[in-house]
């Protein structure tokens, strides 16, 4: 899942590239399988052009060993290609008032593609209203409306985390030895319910006897 989502961030620079020169974009942003095959075409363009360019991947802070961390893989990936990349911490959510002076700040330094997760979604759409030049990637989201896409210059990146998740879970199935394994998981929310709907699965299509166990922050759900 890690690799997965450090491909995806260079993916999306590629998609960017292609995506925000045409009216076509909205359609293959807003959707996971269409952002997939785009994606795919323009990595290919991107490649044979060697097109580079300055971006700036926005979080909270490192160190997570898992979402963060592996979008700043991508950015490490993007370093050997030739970008000029780097990861700007943005600080904790109670800071997000802040968010959006932060990624003006690196495109006023010159980045020419802001890459960020669905935190920062709103200033976002609306910091590509007011800077029409810059591409701006969000991942883990979709658009709400039509009207985020008033310069055709915002590409929303879905990925299905349940697919990931269904392998982990056939993995762990296979790998119990007391018939009962369990997926921790930080809240509930839509995304992490389909992440643990794929988990599950897995361990049931793998091993219809092995019993699954659900922890939450604050709970627990046998």
């Amino acid at each position: 899942m890690k690799k997965f989502i450090s491909m995806l961030l260079v993916a999306a620079m590629a998609l960017s590239l292609a995506a925000c020169g045409g009216a076509a974009s909205s359609t293959a942003a807003s959707t996971a399988a269409s952002s997939k095959a785009a994606s795919s075409t323009a990595a290919s363009s991107t490649a044979a052009t060697g097109t580079t360019g300055k971006i700036a991947l926005f979080v909270g802070d490192l160190g997570d060993n898992s979402f963060s961390d592996s979008a700043n893989r991508g950015i490490e990936e993007l370093k050997t290609k030739g970008w000029d990349a780097t990861t700007i911490k943005t600080g904790p959510e109670s800071n997000s008032d802040k968010y959006a002076d932060i990624i003006q700040d690196a495109i006023d330094d010159g980045a020419n593609y802001c890459v960020g997760s669905s935190s920062y979604h709103t200033m976002m759409v609306d910091l590509a209203k007011e800077n029409k030049d810059v591409k701006f990637i969000v991942f883990d989201d979709q658009p709400q409306d039509t009207d985020e896409f008033p310069n055709n210059n915002v590409v929303f990146i879905l990925y299905k985390q349940n697919e990931g998740s269904y392998l982990v879970g056939m993995l762990a199935a296979g790998m119990t030895k007391t018939k009962v394994v369990a997926v921790d998981v930080g809240n509930d929310n839509p995304v992490i319910g389909d992440f643990v709907t794929g988990f599950i699965q897995g361990v049931t299509d793998t091993d219809p006897t092995v019993k699954v166990v659900k922890a939450t922050v604050g709970g627990q759900n046998p």
